[in-house]
Parts: structure tokens; sequence; C-alpha cells
């Protein structure tokens, strides 16, 4: 078991996701930066679908226990265990009754804490993935217990070539604000319905505003004229366009339907990128053709 010390901002159990419920308006959930999350698992040795904890903004505490090995990866908030600093993208050991702990924030947004064979929270629908209605909590609590298997002869040596192979190229080095961080997308099915100027104005910068898991909110406004659509499919990265000119970015708990158009698709690696873009980051779209 993992106890929880300290919560943290908003911290919930994700895996790759649950699919094929998006006729009963049931979002896929999941990890948000699947990068981070497919690694944290990859360094492990797990399967790559092991549900993970992970962290939004930092500031949670765990006791371990029972002996177990983790690794953290994704945003880097300068981890401790038993007060002494731990490194980020590899395996480490850990016994029963270490404390770990997340400090200040040097990187990312988002932090995935892998542990040994995966938590094993009651699975719903197919996926432990924590969300709102389908799990019994949408977040890890203060004192809960989460249930992790109890590894024997854990104290093993980390292997050095994966510390030089399995790097977080997306998370290594956080994002410069004040330069745009370029997201690739495919136009989307109404991007056609907009007029050249309008077209135009989506190849500016915009600013990261308000997000949460649902989605992510840009600061500036795109004027437009463009017809709402029928209610038709979203996916986790659909870049929809309001009347009142709002760029709405889909994530993994967001609607699976809308009446919005739907200007750009972001490709997977954009939108893990994307999800560790604090408020206040730059973004620029880059259309693939």
């Amino acid at each position: 078991m993992i106890e929880v010390i300290k919560p943290g901002v908003y911290s919930s159990v994700q895996d790759q996701g649950r699919f094929g419920y998006a006729v009963l308006g049931v979002p896929p959930s999941g990890a948000l930066d699947g990068i981070s999350f497919r690694l944290a698992n990859a360094v492990l040795g797990n399967n790559s679908d092991d549900a993970a904890l992970e962290i939004t903004f930092g500031g949670a505490e765990f006791k371990f226990t029972v002996d177990t090995s983790i690794a953290i990866t994704g945003g880097d908030y300068t981890a401790s265990l038993n007060d002494c600093n731990v490194p980020m993208n590899q395996r480490i050991p850990v016994a029963k009754h270490d404390v770990l702990r997340f400090g200040p924030r040097k990187t990312g947004v988002r932090t995935y804490l892998g542990i040994q064979g995966g938590i094993l929270t009651e699975k719903m629908m197919g996926s432990r993935s924590f969300y709102p209605s389908i799990t019994p909590e949408f977040r890890i609590n203060r004192g809960i217990f989460i249930p992790i298997h109890s590894l024997e002869n854990n104290r093993i040596s980390i292997d050095k070539s994966i510390e030089n192979t399995l790097l977080n190229q997306v998370c290594s080095t956080d994002f410069d604000q004040s330069i745009p961080l370029e997201l690739k997308a495919h136009v989307g099915p109404e991007h056609s319905l907009l007029h050249p100027l309008e077209r135009l104005n989506l190849t500016g910068v915009f600013t990261v505003g308000r997000n949460d898991r649902m989605g992510y909110l840009l600061q500036e406004s795109v004027p437009n004229q463009i017809p709402p659509i029928h209610t038709s499919s979203a996916l986790p990265g659909t870049v929809q366009l309001t009347p009142a000119g709002q760029l709405i970015i889909l994530m993994n708990d967001g609607q699976v339907t809308g009446g919005y158009p739907r200007i750009f698709q972001l490709d997977e690696t954009a939108k893990d990128m994307l999800s560790q873009c604090a408020q206040g980051q730059k973004i620029k779209f880059v259309p693939i053709t």
C-alpha cells in the first residue's frame, strides 16, 4: 500500500484510459502526458497500461508500507526520498516506511509516479483511470491507502543503460514562456469554412489560459463568422472555435461531442507537450501538410 500523507494540488490514478464508451458520453480519461506515462512503465519494466499516479503541480507526499520500486517522469518537482533528492527517469528502489515528497517546481506541470507492477485500484469499465461519476473518487485524498504489489528481494541495481536511453524529451527541460511552443496539428473538419483572413489569424501566437484535465483555454480570441455545427464527435486534442472567438483545446476528460467548429486536431505528441504547459505559456499551431 501507499499512504497518502498529502495529496497535492490535484493527483489521480491514471492508465492509458477507457475506450469504447463515447456513445454513453464517457471520455477516455487516462494520462494527459502519454509520453511520460509510458516512460514510467518502461523504466520499471511494467506493462504499458499499468496504472500510475498523475500529480499536478506537485505538493504531494506519500509513505510506502511495502518494499517496491518507483519511477518519476514528466514534470520535475524536486522529488526526495527520506529527504534525499532522487533522479528523474530512473528505477528507484523504495523500502517499507520510506517517505516520498514532491517540492518546488523545476519543469513541467504533471509528474507521473510509476510503481513496480502498477497501481491496483479497481477497474471500472476496463480502466483504473479516475473520472467523476465513473470511479468512486476523481482525485486522491489525504489519509487513503493506494493498493500496490508487495515485492520481495526488491533491492536491485539500476541499469545504467536505461539512464542514458529512456529520457523524456518532452519534459527534460522547461518550456521557455517567451518562445512559442510549436504544436503540430491536423486541419480540422470545419477549418475550410473559415474566411481566409480568419485562417490567417490562426497562424499567430496564442497564450495558454485556464486549464485542467478537461481542456485548455487560450487567452487570445479569433473573431469569426463561422456558423455553429450540428453536434459532432470530439477527441482529446480537438481544437474548437466558439462564435465569440474563444479557442478551446479538449483534453482527456473533455466532452466527447460538441457543437463548436473543429479547427485543428493536435497530433498525440503535441497534446502530450501541451499537457506540460502552465498558464502563460506561448504556443503556435503548425498545420501538418
